[in-house]
């Protein structure tokens, strides 16, 4: 048995069309994540970055960045350009989107990345005290439907813990998941990142993240552990538990899981892109 190891870096990073900037500030980020992505914020920025890991032997990249206030990501201005990388290079592209505008989804049917990744959010409540957003949890699980009907594939993430640490919407979020046409769907569990209003707070118990792993039985895709969790003390039961109830790879898995693994008969291959290649 298999199981990827992916282990993204030099040869698949991330890239942020608006730097470091993010309009929302949500409480558990507060735009420390944007700070380690490459800053391209124009499309000849974003050819200079391009050629830059080209150089250093990238085989792929993530596009990303801050949202605007609506909670949309400004990727329009890249379209065109990402569609000719995508001609004429051999790059594996994920775009990552917030709420769908109109013109997102035009940007995305033009571009025609190998997967878009988005961050479902179940509770309206979340978004209005995590995200700072006065909208509604049914606009994120709408995005599936009309990413699903557009046919433009996705993989998208679900954050355990993600209001101050309690559970609040991951089970509508996954149902929403099961139903559509995801070919991914990743779990995250969120880290108290210090520096950040949230830095204080205490994730779910595992025993309630373990719950969530085995509520997610039932989706027709692959399904992974991502790159947003903790990973000291007991969290590799996480990773253990996942493995066990069908999983099919774990971003950076922590080396107990990798020894308990291959004690239990299953092999790692080692991918170093994101976990939705």
């Amino acid at each position: 048995m298999k199981l990827k190891a992916h282990v993204p870096g030099r040869k698949f990073p991330s890239i942020s069309v608006t730097g470091a900037y993010c309009a929302l500030n949500c409480a558990h980020c507060s735009r420390h994540y944007l700070k380690g992505m490459i800053p391209a914020e124009t499309p000849e920025q974003l050819i200079d970055a391009l050629c830059m890991i080209s150089d250093e032997g990238a085989e792929g990249f993530l596009l990303s960045g801050g949202a605007r206030d609506d909670g949309s990501v400004p990727i329009e201005p890249f379209a065109d350009l990402i569609r000719k990388v995508r001609i004429y290079s051999n790059f594996k592209i994920n775009v990552h989107v917030g709420l769908l505008r109109e013109s997102t989804i035009d940007a995305l049917k033009t571009m025609r990345p190998d997967t878009v990744s988005l961050d479902v959010v179940g509770a309206d409540e979340t978004l209005r005290d995590v995200y700072h957003l006065e909208r509604r949890a049914d606009e994120y699980l709408n995005a599936l439907k009309i990413l699903d009907k557009e046919g433009i594939p996705h993989s998208p993430h679900v954050t355990i813990g993600l209001h101050h640490g309690k559970i609040l919407g991951e089970y509508r979020a996954i149902d929403a998941i099961k139903e559509s046409n995801a070919i991914k769907m990743v779990i995250d569990i969120i880290i108290p990142t210090e520096g950040t209003p949230m830095e204080n707070i205490t994730p779910p118990a595992i025993e309630e993240i373990k719950k969530i792993i085995d509520y997610t039985e039932g989706f027709r895709g692959e399904r992974v552990i991502g790159c947003m969790r903790p990973r000291t003390g007991e969290y590799w039961e996480i990773e253990k538990h996942a493995i066990e109830r069908g999983f099919s790879g774990i971003v950076l898995p922590i080396q107990r899981t990798r020894k308990w693994a291959e004690e239990n008969g299953y092999e790692w291959e080692t991918r170093e892109t994101c976990c939705v290649l």
